[in-house]
């Protein structure tokens, strides 16, 4: 018998026997957002006529399916809010912050403080949202700002997710379900924006190993990477990008209203691609607190008096400086639970926790696996000139030829009629 997973064989087999020479297991942590809701009281009186026990609360959570990819990984997880009583448990090797949410000063201050201390840190950050409406007539996209304050502390090592909207030609088809009804039934309508971007291999370095041989990747409403090379040059930090927009890809203005097609025309002072969508960064990162007291955590009850201003001021403690990693990506829609699974997502993510974490010796064992293969998307110039050339230029061309054929065959013709008069 075969097994399901025999393409994961070899990377099951190693990974497993690496792990079990090192001291302990390595251990990360995952800072992402989930919502406490209640149940809704119209269904409470439903579930107890079913016999079903009514529970007092339940979590929303897109990234529910991160920690049981890690766990699957082999490596020991946990979940924090990354607040005061929540801190960075001790010993964290990897730091994993997917989608932040208005990152406090606190929260920023030790994010900073472990990667100059040698902490690998993955940072998936979602600046929009949008939700689409499908009528009878019309498309149309409601934005979201996420706000994720996040730029204030990664713009100090030279880094920046961009505000600005990324358009991209090279974009797939996202299913709109109960946008259209038939008759009791709702319906699914595919919905084609172009800030519904699709990466595949010409979009991704292949001289790295985590995006080496990577099944196409769909980067739903991501932004791009702004790098500030002096920055980064000042720090001494090796920086390879990852994953890159299309040529044909540009930046517009974000509007808070309702986006029209217009809106996402390029303008004369749009940027051209292709643009950095995920880049990792290595290095003695600058410790951008360095001097400074350390903020104090948000209270929800002010403190008042001289309590208040001690808790202001708490002293620093004096930091090592170690070589940490960093991978930054503009995107973290593609991490959610209901496209985790698609295409080269979840490879993605699980190879770039390898390579901060144990080394990209493994990543490169499973690039083996078999990926899916995606042809290049044609641009609209592209398809009128193929167009042209299998309808009309091969009629033309073969009209052509016979008519020369023709003209010959007639010069032929006559020069044989006028020797047979001749030899007369």
């Amino acid at each position: 018998m075969i097994p399901d997973n025999i393409a994961e064989l070899e990377y099951l087999l190693i990974s497993r026997i690496y792990r079990m020479m090192l001291p302990e297991p390595p251990k990360v942590t995952l800072v992402a957002p989930f919502k406490e809701k209640e149940m809704e009281p119209e269904l409470r009186p439903l579930v107890e006529k079913m016999g079903g026990q009514i529970p007092e609360g339940y979590k929303e959570d897109n990234y529910e399916l991160l920690p049981m990819a890690l766990g699957y990984a082999g490596y020991k997880t946990s979940r924090v809010k990354l607040t005061e009583k929540e801190p960075i448990p001790e010993g964290t090797k990897t730091l994993i912050v997917v989608e932040p949410n208005q990152l406090e000063e606190r929260q920023r201050y030790e994010i900073d403080r472990f990667v100059a201390g040698g902490g690998s840190l993955f940072l998936a950050v979602q600046d929009y949202e949008y939700k689409y409406t499908v009528s009878t007539k019309e498309l149309t996209v409601g934005t979201e700002e996420k706000k994720p304050q996040i730029n204030a502390l990664i713009a100090g090592w030279g880094f920046e997710v961009d505000d600005q909207i990324l358009v991209d030609t090279q974009n797939d088809v996202v299913n709109v379900s109960g946008a259209a009804r038939l008759g009791p039934y709702e319906l699914s309508v595919p919905v084609k924006v172009p800030i519904q971007i699709l990466i595949n291999q010409s979009g991704m370095n292949p001289d790295v190993s985590i995006t080496s041989r990577l099944s196409p990747i769909f980067y739903l409403w991501g932004t791009r990477v702004k790098l500030n090379d002096a920055k980064i040059k000042s720090q001494g930090l090796r920086v390879e990008t990852l994953l890159t927009s299309s040529r044909e890809s540009w930046t517009v203005p974000f509007k808070a209203d309702n986006l029209v097609p217009g809106d996402l025309n390029p303008k004369p002072e749009s940027p051209r691609g292709p643009f950095p969508l995920a880049v990792m960064a290595q290095g003695l990162f600058q410790d951008l607190y360095a001097g400074k007291p350390a903020p104090a955590w948000p209270q929800t009850t002010p403190a008042a008096g001289p309590e208040a201003k001690a808790m202001e001021t708490p002293a620093a403690q004096p930091l090592e400086a170690r070589s940490g990693k960093l991978i930054l990506v503009g995107a973290a829609s593609f991490f959610q639970k209901h496209l985790l699974r698609n295409s080269g997502h979840l490879t993605f993510f699980l190879n770039c926790v390898d390579a901060l974490t144990l080394g990209d010796e493994l990543v490169r064992i499973r690039s083996k696996q078999p990926i899916e293969r995606s042809l290049d998307r044609i641009s609209s110039t592209a398809k009128v000139v193929w167009r042209f050339l299998a309808t009309l230029l091969i009629p033309i061309l073969i009209a052509f030829v016979g008519t020369v054929k023709g003209v010959l065959r007639r010069r032929s013709k006559q020069a044989y009629l006028k020797m047979l008069a001749l030899v007369e």
